[in-house]
C-alpha cells in the first residue's frame, strides 16, 4: 500500500508513523519472504471466501488473526491454530494480535497444527485427486 495516499494519510492521521510500513506491491515471491521473516499475520475482513494469503502464511509458519466469518472458521479454531475477530470490534482486534504477540507456545503450536492441516486438506496432489474423483462421479451421474 506505499504510495496509496488513502493508506499514508489512515497512518499519519492514528499517528503510527514509526510503527507500521505500507510495502509496495510484491510479487509471489516478495510476499513469500514477508510470510518467511514473520510470526504474525493479520487479515481482516467482513467477508471473504478462502484467501490465499491465509493458507500461504499458515504454510509459513505464521499464526494468523483474522476476521471471525464463516469461510475462516473452516480453516481456524480460535487458540488452536490461529484467532479470529470481530471485524467491527477495534478493541477484540487489538485483544487478539496483543495475544498472539505475546503466546509464543500459542504461535508455536499453530504452527504445528497448520501444518498437519494444509497437509491434508490443502496439499496438491491430494487436492487434485478429490477434484478428479468429484468430475467423475459428476460426468457418470449427467443423464442426457
Amino acid at each position: 500500500m506505499a504510495g496509496q495516499p488513502e493508506a499514508e494519510q489512515w497512518v499519519e492521521s492514528l499517528k503510527l508513523t514509526g510503527a507500521v510500513s505500507l510495502l509496495p506491491f510484491l510479487d509471489q515471491a516478495g510476499l513469500w519472504r514477508e510470510f518467511a521473516r514473520s510470526a504474525i499475520s493479520v487479515s481482516v475482513t467482513t467477508h471473504d471466501g478462502t484467501p490465499n494469503t491465509l493458507l500461504e502464511a499458515m504454510a509459513f509458519g505464521c499464526l494468523p488473526v483474522c476476521g471471525d466469518i464463516e469461510s475462516i472458521r473452516e480453516w481456524i479454531t480460535p487458540g488452536v491454530n490461529g484467532l479470529l475477530a470481530d471485524p467491527t470490534d477495534a478493541h477484540a482486534l487489538a485483544g487478539a494480535i496483543h495475544l498472539a504477540i505475546e503466546s509464543e507456545e500459542l504461535r508455536r503450536k499453530a504452527a504445528r497444527v497448520n501444518r498437519e492441516l494444509l497437509e491434508k486438506r490443502a496439499e496438491i496432489h491430494r487436492v487434485r485427486a478429490e477434484l478428479t474423483r468429484f468430475y467423475e462421479t459428476f460426468q457418470k451421474s449427467r443423464r442426457f
